[in-house]
């Protein structure tokens, strides 16, 4: 390049590195971040759940743990591959809503829907168990069924003690509702306080006691037969507040499971579930309704298929929708 006096040639000359080396930058970036985009859309969401709480059932046998793979495997085209793995050892409840809380190890929980956990976790407001599980049933000394079968006012009810987990939201609610309440620290420390009477019943969700009362056999315990309290307090999956993609995976997934059926095939056919059916005889049972004043149905799932009325699972059980599965 020809140079004059001025130096005007070397300053064009600089011009002109300056604008390639812009325009080299401007191409790596792109490159950068088209490259970042493919592995972020070939990304594995890793999922951690809690054990069941019923040793030598894995969780991955639940209900809940089986919906949220149902609902991750039909959000795989949109939001990729994904891996569920079950946490090495037993961990509190309370302690796994406070590791999503600070996106520690753990991004999502199944668990009842509270005031207290709406304060640190995010629901998706669809509920796992369309409401069902809001039927309590009893675990009793096995000899307490005459006492139990004579039963007839709430008020009657109320006169016994009640024992559950001193930070379940069931324990608010049943207090609050003028029934006596004994508060164990631990899951399992409930069973013997019921055996050594210090409480007379332990409240269960419908799916739950039978496994409970042949676990621990040992201690002469039983499932009460003639009674039933309802409240509404669904079990619903709750996220981060900062998690949204998580969010709305399994919110989009829940409702394409609801619209093409899968979700009511899973529902109706798993053993949890009949297991309720067969042995809970919910509509001869004496019903006791209880008010949960902190309960506030979404108003986008609120419709009815979306909660659990008596006699659905006949309805079910004889539609086209199963005749046809």
């Amino acid at each position: 390049m020809l140079m004059n006096g001025t130096g005007e040639s070397s300053l064009v000359s600089k011009k002109y590195r300056s604008l390639m080396l812009a325009i080299y930058m401007l191409a790596l970036a792109s490159t950068f971040d088209f490259a970042m985009a493919e592995d972020h859309s070939k990304s594995i969401l890793n999922l951690v759940i809690r054990p069941n709480k019923i040793e030598g059932v894995p969780a991955s046998d639940t209900l809940k743990n089986q919906l949220l793979e149902l609902i991750l495997e039909k959000t795989k085209d949109k939001y990729g591959e994904f891996v569920i793995k079950e946490y090495s050892s037993k961990i509190k409840q309370s302690r796994v809503i406070s590791l999503i809380k600070h996106k520690e190890t753990f991004r999502v929980i199944a668990t009842m829907d509270s005031v207290k956990r709406r304060q640190d976790i995010r629901p998706i407001e669809i509920p796992i168990y369309k409401g069902l599980l809001s039927h309590r049933i009893f675990i009793i000394r096995e000899e307490d069924q005459p006492l139990f079968s004579k039963i007839k006012t709430k008020e009657q009810l109320q006169s016994l003690s009640a024992i559950q987990g001193h930070d379940w939201p069931d324990s608010d609610i049943l207090q609050n509702a003028g029934f006596k309440l004994r508060r164990s620290p631990n899951y399992a420390g409930i069973f013997n306080m019921l055996r050594l009477k210090r409480g007379d019943y332990f409240p269960r969700g419908a799916h739950e006691p039978w496994q409970e009362v042949l676990k621990h056999k040992d201690k002469k315990l039983s499932v009460e037969k003639t009674l039933l309290i309802q409240y509404d307090a669904p079990f619903y999956f709750f996220v981060n507040y900062e998690d949204k993609e998580l969010y709305n995976r399994i919110k989009d997934g829940f409702l394409l499971a609801i619209k093409n059926g899968s979700f009511d095939r899973l529902f109706y056919s798993h053993p949890e579930i009949l297991r309720i059916f067969k042995n809970a005889n919910l509509s001869s049972r004496k019903l006791f309704r209880i008010n949960n004043p902190d309960f506030i149905k979404h108003k986008t799932y609120n419709q009815d298929e979306f909660w659990y009325k008596m006699g659905d699972e006949e309805r079910y059980w004889s539609s086209e929708k199963y005749r046809d599965y």
